[in-house]
């Protein structure tokens, strides 16, 4: 139980700030919202927060060599701390310039492991320490109990874009895309709800532009666009096990890594186009397979301002596609504003994840809470 609160916050909406940081990587995405966790959703006010310099270091000094440096615990340990501050003060800021104080932290920790197949998924961040530092309860580690159930852990925000799909009055079936460093897509009809991971998105790309040319990312697609596609490593890359599989399915960010050899040799403009167009290729070939056709496909995450990836995303697929900020969505807070409404769903022990959203065998409610009076 959620003792902190009152009756009257477990039945009523309430104000929460929800703390985001994707498989990009690249800050911290944050909201303060009022929601009660079902039909209600108020944004306060929102911000994108880089990550400190040292502490984008350690995050790429991790991606490098992740499977020695994810075992050693003292490595972690600072990561962890370094990334909590920085949650901190993104959240102490957004705090610190609006009247309203939210109740309750929704902490999503950054993802550094995701290995489904044994149940396993790995976010770091002192929960306990952002607790003491803001001098607010907690809500964290989202995934944990989906996966003791035997489900996936993602994605876990298929039932907010469930919300946003009924609350913007889209025409059923309708999908909410993500592109993230994964991409997830939530399809959602009258009587489903189905979550996945389609794919990359731009996790490939991101790790190509930031080691060739020493930048977080291809601006607008500019080096897609410059690029010619390389059509038999798209192929290679097409015919990857992952793309047989039915959902639920999910995936770590390094998953893919193990085609970089392929592009060893060539130039960098045909590599990021190459890999932007899989990422657009998966997409399309998912939303292809529903068997009731989305009528509408709403795209989020950083993909969305990806040119390249837009346009070839209507050109291969036969539903309507356009960005989150059509219908006056940030697309880069989506995920910050997912997390303010499962907080709640925590608090009112309402499930978060689904049989088929993550495999799960019943639906579970996710999050453990942090009483801050309690620590």
């Amino acid at each position: 139980m959620y003792t902190t609160l009152s009756i009257f916050y477990i039945i009523a909406s309430m104000k929460i700030i929800g703390l985001m940081s994707g498989t990009s990587m690249d800050g911290i995405d944050v909201c303060f919202a009022e929601t009660d966790g079902r039909k209600k959703f108020y944004i306060i006010d929102t911000l994108v927060a880089e990550y400190n310099k040292n502490t984008k270091f350690l995050i790429k000094k991790l991606n490098k060599n992740t499977e020695k440096l994810i075992k050693n615990k003292t490595f972690i340990k600072e990561l962890a701390e370094k990334i909590t501050y920085d949650h901190f003060k993104a959240a102490n800021k957004i705090i610190q310039r609006n009247k309203d104080k939210p109740i309750v932290i929704g902490f999503h920790g950054q993802t550094i492991l995701h290995l489904p197949s044994k149940f396993k998924s790995i976010q770091i961040g002192n929960a306990k320490l952002l607790s003491k530092l803001l001098r607010k309860d907690v809500v964290y580690d989202f995934r944990k109990r989906d996966l003791s159930l035997h489900g996936q852990g993602a994605p876990i925000s298929p039932i907010y874009h469930k919300f946003l799909i009924e609350e913007k009055k889209l025409n059923f079936p309708s999908c909410f895309i993500n592109i993230g460093g994964i991409t997830n897509i939530s399809f959602c009809d009258k009587k489903k709800l189905i979550g996945f991971d389609t794919g990359p998105g731009n996790c490939l790309i991101d790790k190509f532009v930031q080691e060739k040319r020493g930048i977080d990312f291809d601006e607008n697609g500019k080096f897609a666009y410059s690029g010619n596609i390389n059509f038999s490593k798209l192929k290679i890359l097409l015919d990857d096990d992952y793309f047989k599989q039915d959902y639920p399915k999910s995936l770590d960010k390094n998953y893919f890594n193990k085609y970089l050899n392929l592009f060893k040799d060539a130039k960098i403009e045909d590599t990021i186009a190459t890999l932007s167009l899989f990422t657009v290729k998966t997409i399309a070939l998912e939303i292809s397979k529903f068997k009731k056709k989305p009528q509408t496909c709403v795209i989020s995450g950083g993909g969305a301002k990806n040119n390249f990836i837009m346009e070839n995303l209507i050109n291969y697929s036969d539903s309507k596609i356009f960005s989150a900020t059509n219908l006056g969505i940030n697309p880069d807070t989506i995920e910050a504003e997912m997390i303010c409404y499962l907080t709640a769903r925590r608090i009112k022990q309402l499930p978060i994840t689904f049989p088929t959203t993550t495999g799960v065998v019943k639906p579970s409610i996710g999050g453990e809470v942090i009483n801050y009076k309690e620590i």
